[in-house]
């Protein structure tokens, strides 16, 4: 909150924004407080929320229909429209607050609040409650990050918030990190990536040309058959790409190919992908079966602000969510396996990452030995078959034939014989590609 804003200010426009919203109610739907609902009141950092508790089921969808109206009882112009969200305690209003009344979130100020654990844990921000928002990579169900809002959303500012997570809260031996930059390049005056390439977490210098961004993108597929040869989950690897469309519309084939066989079945074998753009359609990430399947395993969806309700769709894999309401620079709402959440992300500054463990010459992967290859089949990753029949017809640990047998798919996922030849075949033809392109880390 500015510094020439005092509280007494504060609770005065929550204390009379809430009440002209709750008069409306009453007097221009007849819904009335403590008759039909529980009036709750919660300052967030960038919106005024009015909760309307325990609120009547006859009333709900109502509700959701008086967005308009609600706009109106809370004073504000057309423009501004609040957001109707829903949660445990209730039917939200989201009320967009003045920015003079905005609260500024860092890292700092979570830190203070010891709301920062150790550990693969993320701590992005705040939520409406003024509780942390954290994204768990400990669990089993979390895997793959995309972000998404148009510029000055806060994309890579919750990029950076990320990274400064990874590095601060593991040791350099139990997490690593990738970063790519092919468009910004690493010279944005606003979010530079520099200040990250010496970090001791960092594999690699800052990627800014997008044949380096295919060879390591291609050394970290092999990773993940080294991994996955021997089961290795550690360290994990975090891969960030800030930009994503940017990088795919330079690049070959190859690296949405690469990207779609980590969102697959990285994850299990601990590589993360951290993926940020400002369109995340299907046919602007390249189209075809890489960029669906890309975007399928994106377990974890960020929306900053974005010019549509269509562009929010897009991102969250959701309608009707309110991104286009949202108020930029770190405003966002985050779909994952609880539900959709609106949170401040907080901002790590440029002294917060200075204080990280660093090297004095950057380390460096040896990416001789990765060709800039050719695209792999065009059935490389086929619709009708699961990662987790695609993973077991490559990967599983202790086989020692060649290729997975037509048995072995039928026993394993109780599937006919037709689509097991047709698994079979498929193993095959990658097995052939990655011989004839180098690749040699298929059990």
């Amino acid at each position: 909150m500015a510094d020439s804003v005092s509280v007494a200010e504060l609770a005065k426009y929550c204390n009379e924004t809430a009440t002209h919203l709750i008069q409306g109610l009453a007097e221009g739907a007849n819904i009335y407080p403590h008759m039909h609902y529980v009036p709750l009141l919660r300052n967030s950092s960038r919106v005024l929320v009015v909760t309307l508790a325990r609120i009547r089921p006859a009333f709900q969808r109502s509700i959701f229909k008086m967005q308009k109206e609600l706009t109106q009882w809370a004073g504000l112009p057309h423009t501004r429209l609040v957001r109707i969200g829903w949660d445990k305690a209730g039917i939200n209003i989201e009320i967009p607050k003045p920015r003079r009344f905005w609260a500024l979130v860092t890292v700092d100020h979570l830190q203070r609040r010891k709301a920062i654990p150790s550990g693969h844990i993320i701590t992005l921000g705040i939520g409406l409650s003024d509780e942390p928002k954290r994204i768990d990579f400990r669990d089993a169900t979390t895997g793959h990050i995309l972000l998404g809002g148009q510029t000055r959303s806060g994309k890579t500012t919750t990029q950076r918030t990320i990274a400064w997570n990874v590095a601060h809260n593991t040791l350099p031996g139990d997490a690593k990190m990738l970063l790519i930059d092919t468009e910004k390049k690493g010279n944005d005056p606003y979010e530079p990536w520099r200040d990250f390439e010496y970090l001791q977490h960092m594999l690699h210098p800052l990627v800014t040309e997008v044949d380096e961004a295919e060879l390591v993108l291609g050394w970290l597929v092999g990773e993940l058959g080294r991994r996955a040869g021997n089961g290795q989950k550690e360290p994990r690897i975090y891969v960030f790409v800030d930009e994503l469309r940017g990088l795919l519309a330079n690049g070959s084939a190859t690296i949405l190919s690469h990207l779609a066989r980590l969102s697959a079945a990285g994850a299990g074998f601990g590589i993360h992908l951290n993926l940020a753009t400002q369109y995340p359609q299907i046919g602007l990430l390249g189209g075809g079966a890489d960029a669906s399947e890309l975007k399928r395993n994106m377990t974890h969806r960020l929306c900053g602000r974005v010019d549509s309700a269509e562009s929010a769709t897009n991102i969250l894999g959701l309608g009707d969510s309110g991104g286009e309401l949202l108020a930029g620079k770190g405003d966002f709402l985050m779909r994952d396996q609880n539900g959709l959440s609106r949170l401040t992300v907080a901002r790590a500054s440029e002294q917060n990452i200075s204080r990280l463990p660093r090297l004095d010459t950057p380390n460096r992967l040896d990416l001789s030995d990765v060709a800039l290859t050719q695209p792999v089949p065009a059935n490389r990753l086929p619709d009708e078959f699961t990662t987790a029949e695609q993973a077991f017809a490559l990967f599983t640990p202790g086989r020692r034939q060649a290729v997975v047998s037509v048995d072995q798919l039928r026993t394993e996922f109780s599937m006919g014989s037709g689509k097991a030849q047709r698994l079979k075949k498929w193993v095959e033809e990658i097995r052939e590609w990655a011989e004839a392109n180098g690749y040699n880390s298929l059990p």
